[in-house]
């Protein structure tokens, strides 16, 4: 684990590397991807905006807190800053947000499975201690007990979801996103009880709030999903 890495004389954090190259390479893997889209000069300017964007967004809601969370460290609180984003530009630029949305989907599922990587390499958002032969010390941790690595845990299953959303075909705008919801969501979910009040706090003794948060999103994107489909089918 190395939270930062030296590039010259200049030290860089490990996370930041591993989340720059994470876009770099989605935009390489998902060449064939955007020629599906037909992107051009505009498209790709569209496209930097909303990740500039993003960062501003995220920038100015990681000073707010919900019970001791900072919500832009939190892949929610990015997420909500790039749906944010790319609203307002599809509004600016006058293009389809659910078509510029889905467009986004499998990029942001692999930055997103990449910038777990990042979090491994930093040793943040750690896992419980553990027995298990694949436990893992964190050099700079004052803990010498071998952990779970969570964050690797949920990085390989975002990968899986990235080659599903990229090879998926979808029958109505927005289905590629709504079903990225549904299965981070569910990932997320999952992936929390391997950080049981290491970090990330324990509501009432049985729940998380990244919990409580993917059980709504999971709700309103099936919700959603039926409501698609149903009128599609009339």
């Amino acid at each position: 684990m190395f939270p930062l890495i030296k590039i010259g004389k200049i030290l860089f954090s490990s996370y930041l590397v591993v989340y720059l190259v994470g876009n770099i390479t989605g935009f390489i893997v998902l060449r064939n991807w955007f020629r599906k889209f037909h992107i051009g000069i505009f498209d790709t300017l569209f496209a930097f905006s909303v990740v500039l964007l993003t960062i501003i967004f995220s920038i100015f809601i990681n000073k707010k807190t919900i019970l001791g969370y900072k919500i832009g460290n939190m892949s929610y609180g990015i997420m909500f800053s790039g749906i944010i984003s790319i609203w307002v530009l599809s509004k600016l630029y006058k293009f389809s947000f659910l078509k510029s949305i889905d467009f986004f989907t499998p990029w942001v599922v692999f930055i997103y499975a990449f910038a777990r990587i990042g979090c491994y390499m930093a040793g943040c958002c750690r896992g419980v201690p553990t027995n298990v032969s694949w436990g893992v010390v964190f050099p700079y941790s004052q803990n010498i007990t071998p952990v779970h690595p969570v964050q690797l845990y949920d990085s390989y299953l975002n990968f899986l979801l990235f080659l599903l959303e990229y090879k998926g075909k979808k029958k109505f705008e927005g289905e590629l996103f709504l079903l990225f919801l549904i299965g981070n969501s569910i990932i997320r979910f999952f992936v929390e009880y391997f950080r049981w009040g290491v970090s990330t706090y324990v509501l009432l003794n049985f729940i998380t709030l990244p919990q409580i948060v993917s059980i709504a999103i999971i709700i309103v994107s099936i919700i959603v999903i039926i409501k698609k489909v149903t009128n599609n089918e009339t």
